[in-house]
């Protein structure tokens, strides 16, 4: 169940010492990321969807075009792209590290729900390493 409905799972309950779940708190930073950097959020809609990680930054930066929207713009942008991997880690629904850019397995769990976030990225192969896992 936790497979398929995570978010809904993570939603339920929260220890009495948080006044919100994890899934709620998750999708108040997305809410928040989308209102302050619009580029920034499609890259987290993105990366729920990739494997949990590390992608290199010039696996976007790369194909760019193929990109949707504003991620696409920002891709093909350098200081674009800075700007929305900067947004995006200080959002903490990922994190920015030498290896690449990363988002943990729960963090895409609940931002990866089609009827919340659905993946912007145009049907496709993606390359070796970066499909969900």
């Amino acid at each position: 169940m936790l497979a398929s409905r995570a978010g809904q799972v993570l939603g339920l309950g929260r220890p009495a010492s948080y006044p919100r779940s994890l899934a709620a708190v998750t999708q108040l930073a997305l809410d928040r990321l989308r209102g302050q950097d619009p580029a920034a959020a499609e890259l987290a809609g993105v990366c729920a969807f990739l494997a949990p990680e590390p992608v290199g930054a010039e696996w976007f930066t790369g194909t760019s075009a193929a990109l949707p929207g504003l991620l696409g713009e920002a891709a093909a942008d350098p200081l674009a792209w800075r700007q929305a991997l900067g947004s995006l880690a200080g959002s903490a629904l990922a994190r920015l590290s030498g290896g690449g850019l990363q988002m943990h397995r729960l963090t895409q769990a609940i931002t990866g729900r089609p009827a919340i976030h659905p993946c912007p990225v145009a049907d496709g192969p993606l390359p070796p390493g970066a499909g969900a896992g």
